[in-house]
Protein backbone atom coordinates (compact mmCIF):
# COMPACT_ATOMS: atom_id res chain seq x y z
CA UNK A 1 0.00 0.00 0.00
CA UNK A 2 1.65 3.75 -1.25
CA UNK A 3 1.96 5.73 2.24
CA UNK A 4 1.12 9.32 1.41
CA UNK A 5 2.00 12.36 4.10
CA UNK A 6 -0.79 14.92 3.42
CA UNK A 7 0.31 19.06 4.11
CA UNK A 8 -1.67 21.61 4.34
CA UNK A 9 -1.94 24.20 6.85
CA UNK A 10 -5.74 23.65 7.26
CA UNK A 11 -6.89 20.83 9.39
CA UNK A 12 -10.50 20.81 7.05
CA UNK A 13 -8.52 20.21 3.90
CA UNK A 14 -6.05 17.88 4.82
CA UNK A 15 -8.61 15.25 6.54
CA UNK A 16 -10.59 15.77 3.53
CA UNK A 17 -7.70 15.14 1.41
CA UNK A 18 -6.89 11.99 3.60
CA UNK A 19 -10.29 10.54 3.89
CA UNK A 20 -10.18 10.35 0.25
CA UNK A 21 -6.74 8.88 -0.33
CA UNK A 22 -7.79 6.38 2.21
CA UNK A 23 -10.89 5.53 0.04
CA UNK A 24 -8.90 5.13 -3.05
CA UNK A 25 -6.43 2.58 -1.64
CA UNK A 26 -3.41 4.88 -0.05
CA UNK A 27 -2.09 4.82 3.44
CA UNK A 28 -2.22 7.90 5.07
CA UNK A 29 -0.02 9.02 7.58
CA UNK A 30 1.55 12.32 9.54
CA UNK A 31 5.00 10.71 9.39
CA UNK A 32 6.36 9.89 6.12
CA UNK A 33 9.34 8.10 5.62
CA UNK A 34 11.17 6.94 2.63
CA UNK A 35 8.99 5.87 -0.26
CA UNK A 36 6.29 8.35 1.23
CA UNK A 37 4.78 10.60 -1.38
CA UNK A 38 4.52 14.03 -0.12
CA UNK A 39 1.19 15.78 -0.93
CA UNK A 40 1.60 19.41 -0.69
CA UNK A 41 -1.11 22.80 -0.55
CA UNK A 42 1.10 25.80 0.00
CA UNK A 43 0.10 28.49 1.71
CA UNK A 44 1.20 31.04 -1.03
CA UNK A 45 1.47 34.19 1.03
CA UNK A 46 4.31 32.73 2.72
CA UNK A 47 7.50 33.25 1.06
CA UNK A 48 9.43 30.97 2.18
CA UNK A 49 7.12 28.06 1.45
CA UNK A 50 8.99 26.41 -1.80
CA UNK A 51 12.45 26.26 0.82
CA UNK A 52 10.62 24.52 3.85
CA UNK A 53 9.28 21.92 1.54
CA UNK A 54 12.15 21.44 -0.13
CA UNK A 55 13.89 21.12 2.73
CA UNK A 56 10.88 18.69 4.33
CA UNK A 57 11.07 16.67 1.37
CA UNK A 58 15.07 15.96 1.21
CA UNK A 59 15.16 15.14 4.99
CA UNK A 60 12.16 13.14 4.25
CA UNK A 61 13.27 11.30 0.93
CA UNK A 62 10.11 11.42 -0.37
CA UNK A 63 8.35 12.31 -3.49
CA UNK A 64 6.80 15.74 -4.09
CA UNK A 65 2.86 15.93 -5.41
CA UNK A 66 2.14 19.92 -5.14
CA UNK A 67 -2.22 21.14 -5.13
CA UNK A 68 -2.47 24.91 -6.12
CA UNK A 69 -4.99 27.23 -7.35
CA UNK A 70 -4.93 26.22 -11.50
CA UNK A 71 -3.89 29.68 -12.02
CA UNK A 72 -0.76 29.67 -9.45
CA UNK A 73 0.64 26.33 -11.37
CA UNK A 74 3.06 27.96 -13.53
CA UNK A 75 4.72 30.41 -10.70
CA UNK A 76 4.68 27.32 -8.22
CA UNK A 77 6.10 24.97 -10.82
CA UNK A 78 9.35 27.93 -11.39
CA UNK A 79 9.46 28.24 -7.69
CA UNK A 80 10.51 24.27 -7.72
CA UNK A 81 11.79 23.86 -10.60
CA UNK A 82 14.52 21.15 -10.18
CA UNK A 83 13.19 19.29 -7.62
CA UNK A 84 11.04 17.32 -9.28
CA UNK A 85 7.42 17.50 -7.96
CA UNK A 86 4.90 17.06 -10.03
CA UNK A 87 2.33 20.27 -9.73
CA UNK A 88 -1.30 20.05 -10.79
CA UNK A 89 -4.16 22.92 -10.22
CA UNK A 90 -6.62 21.86 -7.48
CA UNK A 91 -9.30 20.54 -10.64
CA UNK A 92 -6.87 17.53 -11.41
CA UNK A 93 -8.66 14.49 -11.99
CA UNK A 94 -8.68 11.62 -9.28
CA UNK A 95 -7.16 9.41 -11.87
CA UNK A 96 -4.18 11.63 -12.44
CA UNK A 97 -3.59 13.01 -9.18
CA UNK A 98 -3.25 9.11 -8.06
CA UNK A 99 -1.07 8.13 -10.77
CA UNK A 100 1.21 11.01 -10.09
CA UNK A 101 1.27 10.09 -5.64
CA UNK A 102 2.02 6.53 -7.30
CA UNK A 103 5.26 7.89 -9.59
CA UNK A 104 6.13 10.08 -6.53
CA UNK A 105 6.19 7.22 -3.91
CA UNK A 106 8.65 5.18 -6.07
CA UNK A 107 10.59 8.56 -6.68
CA UNK A 108 10.82 8.54 -2.79
CA UNK A 109 12.32 4.79 -2.91
CA UNK A 110 14.74 5.81 -5.36
CA UNK A 111 16.04 8.87 -3.92
CA UNK A 112 16.35 7.01 -0.51
CA UNK A 113 18.56 4.35 -2.26
CA UNK A 114 20.38 7.00 -4.28
CA UNK A 115 21.27 8.30 -0.65
CA UNK A 116 22.36 5.44 1.23
CA UNK A 117 24.33 4.60 -2.34
CA UNK A 118 26.04 8.06 -1.77
CA UNK A 119 26.63 7.92 1.92
CA UNK A 120 28.45 4.44 1.13
CA UNK A 121 30.47 6.44 -1.50
CA UNK A 122 31.53 8.60 0.97
CA UNK A 123 32.10 6.72 3.73
CA UNK A 124 34.59 4.86 1.32
CA UNK A 125 36.36 7.67 0.09
CA UNK A 126 37.15 8.38 3.67
CA UNK A 127 38.37 5.28 4.57
CA UNK A 128 40.62 5.67 1.42
CA UNK A 129 41.81 9.13 2.29
CA UNK A 130 42.90 8.10 6.23
CA UNK A 131 44.43 4.71 4.36
CA UNK A 132 46.61 7.08 1.34
CA UNK A 133 47.35 9.44 4.99
CA UNK A 134 48.70 6.50 6.88
CA UNK A 135 50.47 4.70 3.76
CA UNK A 136 52.46 8.18 3.82
CA UNK A 137 53.65 7.72 7.46
CA UNK A 138 54.88 4.47 6.79
CA UNK A 139 57.06 5.47 3.32
CA UNK A 140 58.22 8.68 5.36
CA UNK A 141 58.59 7.59 8.93
CA UNK A 142 59.27 3.83 8.28
CA UNK A 143 61.32 3.82 5.02
CA UNK A 144 59.20 1.61 3.42
CA UNK A 145 57.97 1.79 -0.26
CA UNK A 146 54.13 2.57 -0.81
CA UNK A 147 53.66 -0.78 -1.70
CA UNK A 148 55.15 -2.57 1.20
CA UNK A 149 53.12 0.14 3.72
CA UNK A 150 49.86 -1.45 1.43
CA UNK A 151 51.08 -4.60 2.69
CA UNK A 152 51.50 -3.74 6.26
CA UNK A 153 48.15 -2.12 6.52
CA UNK A 154 46.36 -4.64 4.80
CA UNK A 155 48.14 -7.63 6.80
CA UNK A 156 47.85 -5.49 10.29
CA UNK A 157 43.73 -5.41 9.55
CA UNK A 158 43.97 -9.01 8.73
CA UNK A 159 46.16 -10.14 11.55
CA UNK A 160 43.64 -8.27 14.04
CA UNK A 161 40.72 -8.86 11.69
CA UNK A 162 39.70 -5.26 11.69
CA UNK A 163 39.03 -2.68 8.90
CA UNK A 164 41.87 -1.44 7.24
CA UNK A 165 40.30 1.88 8.18
CA UNK A 166 41.43 0.79 12.06
CA UNK A 167 44.97 0.02 11.51
CA UNK A 168 45.51 3.17 9.84
CA UNK A 169 43.73 5.59 12.43
CA UNK A 170 46.30 3.82 14.54
CA UNK A 171 49.10 4.48 12.78
CA UNK A 172 48.08 8.17 12.10
CA UNK A 173 47.58 8.38 16.14
CA UNK A 174 51.08 7.13 16.66
CA UNK A 175 52.33 9.71 14.39
CA UNK A 176 50.72 12.40 16.13
CA UNK A 177 51.70 11.21 19.49
CA UNK A 178 55.22 11.15 18.45
CA UNK A 179 55.75 13.23 16.00
CA UNK A 180 59.94 12.74 14.97
CA UNK A 181 59.92 8.90 15.84
CA UNK A 182 61.33 7.27 13.16
CA UNK A 183 61.99 10.10 10.94
CA UNK A 184 65.07 10.09 8.94
CA UNK A 185 66.47 13.24 8.97
CA UNK A 186 66.49 15.06 5.57
CA UNK A 187 69.41 14.59 3.40
CA UNK A 188 71.96 17.48 3.37
CA UNK A 189 71.84 19.40 -0.25
CA UNK A 190 74.70 21.74 -1.63
CA UNK A 191 74.43 25.32 -0.59
CA UNK A 192 75.35 27.24 -3.82
CA UNK A 193 77.57 29.58 -2.21
CA UNK A 194 80.21 26.67 -0.84
CA UNK A 195 78.49 25.97 2.42
CA UNK A 196 76.33 22.82 3.12
CA UNK A 197 72.74 23.48 4.74
CA UNK A 198 69.80 21.68 5.72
Amino acid sequence: MTRVCVCCETDALRSKLAERLTCAGFDCTAEPDAGTALLYIPHLSRADWADDLLRFAREQEAGIVVLTKREEVPAVEQKLQGSGAAVFGCDVSPAMLEGALLAAAKAGERLHGLHRELDLLREKMENERIVSRAKVILVERRDMTESEAHRYIEKAAMDGRVSRRKIALQILGEAESSPQANHPPRPQRPDPHGSISK
